[in-house]
């Protein structure tokens, strides 16, 4: 009977459980400006780097730093990133491509803090995908702690506002930020 009346509780409250599990991977705060907007790879939709672009156009930075790795049809996701902003109409002198071979988010930031040294950043602005903000932010703090930056969150169709469970894409997402997340934590 116990066992019921627990798992139909669990069952009640399974919303705001499941929202609580993926917000667990978001990190949330107030924006600050700062010397440039840091955008990081991975995102094919294209909404990291929208919403890094336009962070630079409405002022709280003064230029845009583009992380990305690999190549893909002989073009860093960087370079494509660029392309792609400046089409949508994005002034492409604020723009700055940081390609490199990087394949997770801690070598990532061993490519972009280095750039952001070199132009005398000393507060940046940190754009990736809802899913991957508690993460990111984490890497980077540990990767260069003495630099100041806050977080920004692109948005993902199928984080769907943080209801990650009611499509097939926003399970996928959680479950790998999770593993990535906790990986991350053990040091693996």
């Amino acid at each position: 009977m116990v066992l019921l009346a627990a798992g139909g509780l669990i069952y009640l409250a399974r919303e705001p459980i499941l929202f609580a599990l993926g917000d667990f991977l978001v990190y949330h705060e107030t924006l600050v400006p700062g010397d440039a907007v840091v955008v990081l790879g991975g995102d094919a939709s294209g909404n990291r780097i929208l919403t890094g672009a336009q962070l630079v156009k409405d002022g709280w930075a003064p230029m845009l730093v583009i992380s990305g790795a690999g190549a893909q049809y002989g073009k860093h996701e960087s370079e494509l990133a660029m392309e792609f902003a400046a089409a949508k109409g994005y002034p492409r002198q604020t723009m700055i491509a940081v390609p490199h071979p990087a394949r997770n988010t801690a070598d990532e930031a061993s490519h972009d803090i280095p750039v952001l040294r070199q132009l005398g950043a000393k507060r940046y602005i940190l754009v990736t995908s809802l899913s991957h903000t508690a993460r990111a932010r984490q890497v980077f703090m540990r990767t260069a702690p003495d630099l100041k930056f806050t977080v920004v969150g692109a948005s993902e169709p199928n984080w769907d506002n943080g209801r990650w469970w009611t499509n097939r894409e926003g399970r996928k997402i959680w479950f790998f930020a999770l593993t990535k997340t906790l990986a991350d934590y053990l040091g693996i």
